[in-house]
């Protein structure tokens, strides 16, 4: 017995659509993509009803998989609130909406004051991959970040 499987024309169009975002080819024809990671180098947690008020201050450095404000050789990772942050990836930026309504926007090599809370390993005596597994993320950080100290952004000047 033979038999005969009729495909439609919307099922062949989603299976093009699939096939196109597979090979990267959505763009040229025409189709809309999503980016894989909307966070890029961000690390993110949930959105948080305040802020700490401590401050810190540095060169913001941004790499393609960590950011990190640095002050006086050292480097303090940093980790950003959901609700408040986006990554702009076209022009590499990090965009902070702070508690007072102001929007900032801060890129690789700006100098900037950050308010918020961090902490240390040396001072907690929580290490690194212990406190990432204490966290609850949006959007972990990269296994590549130096995060023994770090830092919760709750406000932004650039």
């Amino acid at each position: 017995m033979r038999r005969t499987i009729t495909v439609g024309a919307a099922c062949l169009a989603t299976v093009a659509v699939v096939v196109a975002v597979w090979l990267g080819l959505a763009p040229a024809l025409g189709q809309p993509t999503a980016p894989l990671n909307p966070w890029g180098p961000l690390a993110v947690i949930p959105p948080q009803d305040g802020a700490d008020a401590a401050r810190t201050e540095g060169t913001l450095r941004i790499t393609d998989e960590c950011v990190h404000v640095e002050w006086r050789g050292e480097l303090t990772f940093l980790f950003w609130p959901a609700d408040r942050t986006i990554w702009d990836a076209e022009s590499r930026a990090i965009v902070f909406r702070n508690f007072d309504g102001t929007v900032v926007t801060v890129r690789d090599g700006d100098n900037v004051v950050l308010g918020g809370g961090g902490d240390s390993a040396a001072e907690s005596g929580v290490t690194g991959e212990e406190w990432i597994s204490r966290m609850r993320w949006v959007a972990p950080p990269a296994g590549s970040c130096l995060i023994d100290q770090r830092w919760a952004v709750g406000a932004v000047e650039g």
